[in-house]
């Protein structure tokens, strides 16, 4: 007599076909029966199409939160280069004087991490044109040591760093300010310093004139608060000796600026006050780590809703299979065998989920601004106003580190969400089943 053990398939298996399936699989035979689960055509219609609905959801959310984070990672880099543009990597400040400037020039330059040293004299004040004042960062340099750093290089929209002179007090500015006070090159306006003059018609501000002779555009908030002069007219601006006040530094490698920080004030004993870029421009980029954080947990959601999905999935299947699961306990299948099976059936459509959520969203992140391009020239509408965002196109940069671990707490989640009914399947009792059958 042959006596019907489980359904697989709509389709009865034979007792002697046991082995035959072990030896034929090469493979354990709950994940046989778990894959067979997965692939074979549902009676009830319903499962199937929860099957396909949390597939379908789990690789959007994967495929949605690589894309978006690549963007935000291509607009973070995007930002970083252009600000950096205009600023420097280390400013160390501090008395120079009291040590040979020659001296300390001479121990900079010789460091090899550090790729130029620019001296600068620099404070607050406030560029005005009559009706309108604007608060800004002086920066008094040496026009030819900043451009041997590279700083502003293939930035400026009119005029050049090399048209400030000692003793002419021209300015350089940057297009955001120039827009808004309704300058341009060669125009004049008054240099507001934050100290006093004592004369004989009373106690006024410090105010100077200067003429425009450069316009910057490095498309970053640096556009509107930095203003560059030459460093002789800011020591007389400011009543300085002529050392002075700190050096601008340059690295060959910006992310090493943290370390070469610690690097400096352990070599000087905390004689100067030493900053590095992320200090200087810390609030900018910490507000978008934090704007990458917060998206990625609302798109998670995204991704929570397909597992919870699975869990019905598995939930139904486990209440399909009760009879079978009786068969197989009855059999000599162990409750941990019966918990794998349906582990596996989860896990399977987890992995297919959320590998076709990696296809898709690494194909979207290498190819978006493209794909922006293409619908700006369909719709004939731009998608980036450059006076508002400062670029024309959306930028995209894939880290690999990123789509391995969305992939991965993806799929995590997917085997978690298969536990609790798996377990519960371990639980049915063989014989209540089997009285009905």
């Amino acid at each position: 007599m042959i006596v019907r053990l489980w359904h697989f398939n709509h389709s009865w298996c034979d007792p002697s076909d046991w082995l035959w399936l072990n030896a034929r699989m090469f493979k354990p035979l709950p994940v046989f029966i778990g894959s067979r689960y997965t692939r074979a055509r549902r009676r009830n219609q319903f499962i199937s199409f929860i099957s396909l609905l949390s597939l379908l959801g789990l690789g959007l959310g994967v495929a949605v939160l690589i894309t978006v984070i690549s963007v935000m990672n291509g607009f973070e880099a995007e930002i970083r280069q252009r600000t950096l543009a205009a600023v420097p990597h280390l400013l160390l400040e501090g008395d120079v004087g009291g040590r040979s400037t020659d001296l300390l020039e001479r121990e900079l330059a010789g460091d090899p991490d550090i790729h130029s040293i620019s001296p600068y004299v620099g404070g607050k004040g406030m560029i005005s044109v009559p009706g309108i004042v604007r608060g800004i960062k002086i920066n008094g340099v040496n026009p030819q040591r900043e451009l041997a750093s590279g700083v502003l290089r293939g930035r400026f929209v009119a005029g050049s760093m090399e048209a400030l002179s000692s003793g002419e007090f021209g300015i350089v500015i940057g297009a955001i300010s120039a827009n808004h006070l309704g300058l341009r090159l060669g125009d004049k306006l008054r240099l507001t310093l934050p100290k006093l003059s004592v004369t004989p018609m009373g106690i006024f501000p410090r105010v100077k004139r200067f003429t425009i002779v450069g316009i910057f555009e490095v498309g970053a908030q640096v556009d509107a608060t930095d203003v560059f002069i030459h460093i002789d007219d800011a020591a007389r601006l400011f009543q300085l000796a002529q050392s002075p006040q700190g050096y601008r530094l340059q690295l060959d490698n910006l992310f090493a600026a943290p370390k070469k920080k610690q690097e400096l004030i352990n070599r000087y004993q905390d004689q100067y006050r030493i900053t590095d870029w992320s200090e200087s421009q810390g609030g900018l980029f910490q507000a978008i780590q934090m704007e990458k954080r917060v998206m990625g947990f609302l798109l998670m959601i995204v991704v929570l809703v397909a597992v919870f999905n699975i869990i019905s999935i598995v939930v139904m299947m486990v209440a399909e299979k009760r009879a079978a699961i009786s068969v197989l306990r009855t059999m000599g299948m162990r409750a941990h065998s019966v918990v794998m099976i349906f582990i596996t059936q989860g896990s399977l459509i987890g992995l297919l989920g959320v590998s076709a959520g990696v296809a898709i969203g690494v194909f979207l992140a290498l190819n978006i601004s493209q794909l922006a391009a293409m619908l700006e020239s369909v719709t004939g509408r731009q998608l980036f106003d450059p006076t508002v965002y400062h670029i024309v196109y959306l930028p995209s940069l894939l880290r690999w580190s990123d789509v391995w671990v969305i992939a991965g707490s993806a799929f995590a989640l997917s085997i978690l969400a298969t536990l609790y009914p798996a377990w519960q399947a371990a639980k049915v009792k063989a014989a209540e089943v089997l009285r009905y059958e």
